[in-house]
């Protein structure tokens, strides 16, 4: 047996694969294992050191995170070593693992190598472990890896067993799937009715709930079994004739399952609240089963015709009553929790803007799309009530359809088979999906892109340019992201079929781009009539350049002139490198060589995996790195299913896979980690538990429970507006807490309902303007939750100019609740029971080495020295400890720059602390700075006059410089203090 494994095996199959050219199994197992070496190099560049990097004085996540330095010879490197030899090595393990497996089976040499290749599509899945939600810090260890692996080498050993023959088997197979999927619902019906706990059984329910769906799915398809098996005997026919005819009085049982949309009820302390219930839901929902199976039953005895009943029950099952199931699996009543005052206020006022007669764009400034900013929140307001309530259910309702979308889009462009897998893919988290209103109508759009490859129907085109248009109106960054991928197959689609059609190629796109560019005539004239043209052609250009992790832009460097060489790597080289591995290896070199509608297909799957990859990297926070993974599924199903064209056998791989879902996850969505505990929420998403909460007495809130603390926070500070502001007046949020316009029903002096969507130096000198003309006359300065520093970059810092200007032109206020309020007017010292507040030390990352390179020459322009030290010769050395400078009482007042020429040979951070009115140094007022450890002289530019600690302070006694806690060694040659002329 162990012979088999020699040199001489291994040779042998190598000349098999020439013998039977298996070059799409070369490909694949090429393409997998380049994937794997992509992964490793992706998840050791986390470990690179990188520096800050700005455009326009931007401050903030983006710039942080997508202009680093000192990467870039490291990546080359790094790509240039690991991925051709993981590549390689990958290839020529191909061959000693085909050997290995002939131990365990008697599939022949071809056969044995094409299912070990079919095995390596499973490392697709290796780049996306970079970006999944939850990833243990020890890589080999992480659970997905585990998952993968498992997987990788059940392929390999358990499945030539079921190898054979499923070809003729599958069509019933799935049959057999699907009564038993379908047998489940009256299970998912049992444990969505209200009153369990008359029978005190709810505990039982959801511990059980997994079995019981299991019992009820099997317990039916035993039922079908049996009732099959007599009316073959009556019927003198087959069973596998008569169990396709019988499975059909099934498909009704997918209605059972719409138990959970029909009604919800609160639940506090164990007492029922309040119940929301449709009249006679449950019976209607019972009697429309029964009466579509009867019909189905009476419609299968009379008909005696010939009929394909495997393709009929196959058809409805997938693309009728299993949509209805996810449907309800993912729909969710719960509208009770707490308000999201940043993400929702995103959202709640430019709505409420738009009502009050301002215009988009000119007036009000979002970053998704007029219809996710504005359409959706009126939508709302207008089905349900203008309130937060309102908005919610409405997003409720629709988010579930991105999930049925994602599945259709699976279910155009794979087997049955692939489908089927995706819903606990999705359902479990392993398939990384953004199901919110922003996706719905996009991937519509590439379905019906899909569909048009498939069919050649024209109108398929026609909707599917005019639904890439209406999906830019819902959200920029996917509807952009459509728009590129369906222009860029258009393209490669025209050289495709330019000889083969004689030019006809091109009519595709220019049916396309015609019908899209009609779609944006009406908004085109719309914006032009509201003088708010101009306003959208910038507003978009600062979202594509400034707020870069939104773009999805994968050329943005052709297109907008950016120049970044970490930028040119990580924007559109490495999709290229797949792309053109995938391109070269998959198909042929040419594309008028591309033939069929699979091949147009997958280039559009990769053309928008691409363009989300891109927003993916641009991410690397995990709340948003997984939205750039949204068809990487389907797009790793697709090219397993290219080989599952050819032989339907590999099919049963995808049953295998869905095993694995059943071992822990690398998500933990609502704290679950597997399937069964994903199913055994169903038995309880409908009694809503609001113990421990509160109900605020706010029209605008709506009938929504608020934690206690959170509700006692918002009532405070509705109370104080409400009493001390009228209608009319302006009020301002400096802590990101938008929401508060909506609920205060206040004005906002500015177009932005976040000050985060305040970035450049550009738009902080635009909202000043904005203060001067409409001074508020309240602003919320500070509320002591993590909107103050977001991505960890203190609003201090973030809004530098806004915060220098704050501090000079208004003074605290009040402390409503945890929220420190600012009024007009100005102070010398700051009051001490504001100090705790506002005084804070701040962490200014990797901001100021950026102003000591790209801003001097133009701050020492407009700025004096008002205070020097100087340290002749090579300067002082600092080893292991700090400096103290000598002071005479410095006045923080027209300070504006802490400007220090330094050389580090080692060390992370430094720190600048300042002593005031004779106090000693403490932590209160200090900040800490990264220091770049390379032996060379740079200078490292602090910005002082936007913190409170050190402007609101009489005089400043002491500074001191440390070199961080761990210790380092540098140089200093000199040390200013900076302000204006």
């Amino acid at each position: 047996m162990f012979a088999r494994l020699d040199l001489k095996s291994i040779t042998s199959l190598h000349e098999e694969a020439k013998k039977y050219d298996l070059t799409l199994w070369q490909a694949i197992v090429l393409i997998g294992s380049f994937f794997s070496g992509l992964g490793i190099l992706l998840i050791l560049q986390e470990t690179l050191p990188f520096e800050y990097h700005s455009y326009k004085g931007t401050v903030g996540f983006a710039a942080l995170r997508l202009y680093p330095e000192q990467r870039e010879s490291f990546l080359y490197l790094l790509t240039l070593l690991i991925v051709p030899l993981i590549t390689f090595s990958g290839y020529l393990l191909w061959f000693p693992l085909t050997a290995f497996q002939q131990k365990f089976c008697s599939i022949t040499p071809p056969e044995n190598l094409k299912l070990t290749a079919f095995s390596y599509a499973i490392w697709f899945l290796v780049p996306l472990l970079f970006y999944a939600p939850y990833r243990n810090e020890e890589f080999f260890l992480s659970p997905i890896v585990l998952t993968l692996g498992l997987a990788f080498i059940g392929i390999n050993l358990l499945i030539p067993f079921f190898y054979e023959n499923y070809d003729k088997k599958r069509d019933l197979f799935l049959i057999h799937l699907g009564v038993f999927l379908l047998g489940t619902c009256p299970g998912f019906f049992l444990l969505a009715i209200p009153g369990r706990r008359r029978f005190d059984s709810s505990s039982i329910l959801e511990v059980y709930s997994f079995w019981l769906l299991l019992a009820m799915g099997s317990l039916s398809w035993v039922a079908w079994w049996i009732v099959s098996h007599f009316v073959a005997q009556r019927k003198s026919q087959s069973r596998a004739e008569v169990l396709p005819q019988t499975a059909l009085t099934f498909l009704p049982f997918a209605i059972l399952s719409l138990e959970t949309l029909f009604w919800a009820e609160y639940v506090q302390d164990g007492k029922v609240l309040e119940w929301y219930n449709v009249p006679y839901h449950r019976s209607i929902l019972i009697l429309l089963t029964l009466i579509a199976s009867t019909v189905i039953w009476i419609w299968i005895i009379r008909n005696s015709r010939a009929r394909d009943h495997k393709r009929l029950f196959l058809k409805v099952f997938f693309w009728g009553a299993l949509p209805i199931l996810i449907y309800s699996l993912f729909f969710h009543p719960n509208i009770q929790r707490d308000v999201d005052f940043f993400h929702e206020g995103e959202k709640l006022v430019p709505a409420w803007a738009f009502l009050d007669g301002k215009i988009p764009y000119k007036d009000i400034f979002f970053v998704h799309g007029l219809f996710a900013d504005i359409g959706m929140p009126l939508l709302g307001f207008k089905l349900f009530g203008q309130s937060l309530e309102g908005f919610r259910i409405l997003e409720n309702i629709i988010s579930p359809l991105a999930v049925v979308s994602y599945y259709y889009l699976g279910l155009l462009c794979l087997p049955y088979e692939g489908a089927l897998l995706l819903v606990p893919l999705i359902l479990t988290g392993l398939f990384p999906i953004l199901a919110t209103e922003r996706t719905v109508i996009a991937n519509l759009s590439i379905l019906l892109t899909v569909a048009y490859l498939r069919y050649h129907r024209t109108w398929y085109l026609c909707l599917s340019a005019f639904t890439a248009f209406l999906s830019f109106l819902i959200a920029n960054d996917t509807g952009f992201a459509v728009i590129l991928a369906e222009g860029g197959l258009g393209i490669l689609l025209g050289l495709g079929m330019w000889k083969k059609e004689r030019g006809k190629g091109w009519k595709p796109v220019f049916i396309y781009t015609l019908i899209l560019l009609i779609s944006f005539v009406p908004f085109v004239m719309y914006l032009i009539k509201l003088e708010a043209w101009g306003p959208f052609i910038s507003t978009y250009k600062e979202i594509f350049r400034a707020y870069d992790h939104w773009s999805s832009l994968p050329f943005k460097t052709l297109i907008l002139g950016i120049n970044d060489h970490y930028d040119f790597w990580e924007g559109y080289l490495l999709p290229l490198l797949i792309l053109l591995v995938l391109v070269l290896l998959r198909f042929k070199v040419r594309a008028r060589q591309w033939t069929s509608p699979e091949d147009w297909i997958l280039i559009l799957l990769l053309l928008i995996n691409i363009v989300y990859y891109k927003r993916g990297l641009d991410r690397s926070d995990s709340g948003h790195a997984l939205m750039g993974s949204h068809f990487g599924w389907i797009l790793l199903l697709f090219l397993l299913t290219q080989a599952v064209r050819f032989n339907l056998r590999y099919a049963l791989i995808y049953l295998f896979l869905a095993t694995s879902l059943f071992i822990p996850t690398p998500t933990r969505r609502e704290g679950k980690t597997t399937l069964p505990d994903q199913l055994s929420r169903f038995s309880t998403k409908n009694s809503i538990q609001v113990t421990g909460r509160s109900r605020v007495s706010e029209p605008r809130l709506g009938q929504l429970f608020l934690s206690t603390e959170q509700a006692h926070t918002t009532v405070q500070v509705l109370n104080f507006f409400a009493k001390m502001t009228l209608p009319t007046d302006y009020i301002w949020d400096f802590t990101n807490h938008g929401a508060f316009y909506f609920l205060t029903d206040r004005k906002n002096p500015t177009r932005y309902a976040l000050t985060q969507l305040v970035i450049t130096e550009e738009q902080q000198r635009e909202v000043i303007r904005d203060l001067k003309q409409h001074p508020p006359k309240f602003i919320i300065f500070r509320s002591q939750t993590h909107w103050d520093e977001i991505d960890g970059v203190d609003t201090y810092l973030r809004h530098y100019l806004l915060s220098h200007y704050l501090l000079r032109h208004y003074k605290p206020a009040a402390r409503v609740a945890n929220f420190i309020l600012l009024e007009p007017g100005t102070i010398q010292v700051v009051e001490e029971s504001y100090r705790s507040y506002l005084f804070h030390a701040v962490d200014f990352g990797y901001v100021p080495f950026l102003w000591g390179r790209d801003r001097l020459e133009e701050m020492l322009s407009g700025h004096q020295i008002l205070k020097e030290w100087k340290f002749p010769g090579d300067g002082i050395h600092l080893v292991n400890q700090g400096i103290e400078l000598e002071t005479a009482g410095i006045d923080p007042k027209p300070v504006i720059y802490f400007i220090v020429n330094m050389k580090v040979y080692q060390g992370k951070q430094g720190q600048l602390l300042w002593a005031v009115d004779q106090k000693g140094f403490n932590s209160q007022s200090s900040l800490v700075f990264s220091l770049r450890a390379d032996g060379t002289f740079h200078p490292y530019v602090i910005q002082l006059s936007s913190l409170p600690a050190w402007v609101w302070v009489n005089k400043i006694t002491g500074l001191r410089l440390d070199l961080g806690t761990g210790g380092g060694s540098a140089e200093i040659q000199s040390i200013q203090l900076m302000g204006e002329l």
